[in-house]
């Protein structure tokens, strides 16, 4: 027990805000952002966080950082961050290239077949 900015993580933190958010209605609040809200999650605990997050996002925009491609798949868009030493790119993910990035996060290969259908099969469950 103790001061929950003191004792919760930053995923723990950004679930928190969420429960309250979904709970209370999210207000006026025009951009949400939400920093690895998935971290500790998995599964099908993810995926109720992705349909949650797209739900948020109806009438605001909802910005979230992901590793889980259970989550990524509600997204109504990717981008991927790379860094090279100190220089950070940011690149929006189209077609093939999303179903590559999911594969990538889900199997860690980015041109298996396998990963790509079940990356597919992802995005049909998001509804995208």
């Amino acid at each position: 027990p103790g001061p929950i900015s003191r004792i919760a993580s930053g995923g723990e933190l950004s679930r928190l805000i969420l429960a309250l958010r979904l709970a209370a209605g999210a207000g006026e609040a025009a951009v949400i952002a939400f920093d690895e809200i998935d971290a500790g999650t998995g599964g099908a605990t993810a995926l109720a966080m992705g349909r949650k997050l797209q739900m948020l996002a109806r009438d605001r925009q909802v910005l979230w950082v992901t590793h889980l491609p259970q989550v990524a798949a509600f997204a109504n868009s990717d981008f991927v961050v790379r860094r090279a030493g100190d220089t950070a790119t940011v690149e929006q993910l189209e077609g093939d290239q999303r179903l590559e990035e999911l594969s990538r996060m889900l199997a860690g290969l980015p041109d298996s077949e396998r990963g790509k259908a079940h990356a597919e099969e992802l995005l049909r469950v998001a509804g995208a």
